[in-house]
């Protein structure tokens, strides 16, 4: 008897994050208006473009659209990674050299600029159990 492997999905389309949105937004009881207020958009055009997966969000606006949708901040990754795997891919590996851009910065800084990229550093740092 064969073993078969199931393979994860790991794409989402712009229609199913379309779906995802529509439906926090119903779930907050909120209206296509409230978004686009919250965004600083005049009308519902493009938050309904965006809910049927006809438009991409813009990368400057993800931060503002999770907001305005209520959604887990986690989704960010999930918009990144299904319209934006550069960006994504660019910022992981930034992030893996802040602490060594922090540790070079402070070796060459006087006191006072130590104690802000100190206090930036612990606040980036990942604590080990």
């Amino acid at each position: 008897m064969s073993e078969e492997t199931e393979s994860v999905r790991l794409e989402i389309t712009s229609q199913e994050i379309g779906s995802v949105l529509s439906r926090q937004r119903k779930r907050v009881g909120l209206s296509q208006a409230d978004i686009a207020k919250a965004m600083g958009y005049v009308n519902i055009n493009f938050i309904s473009m965006l809910e049927a997966g006809k438009s991409k969000i813009p990368v400057n606006r993800i931060d503002d659209l999770v907001d305005a949708y209520q959604m887990n901040p986690e989704f960010i990754l999930v918009v990144l990674y299904s319209q934006y795997p550069e960006y994504l891919a660019t910022i992981i590996r930034m992030a893996k050299r802040i602490p060594k851009i922090f540790k070079e910065v402070i070796a060459n800084s006087d006191i006072e600029i130590e104690a802000i990229y100190l206090k930036a550093l612990e606040s980036v740092a990942v604590k080990k159990s």
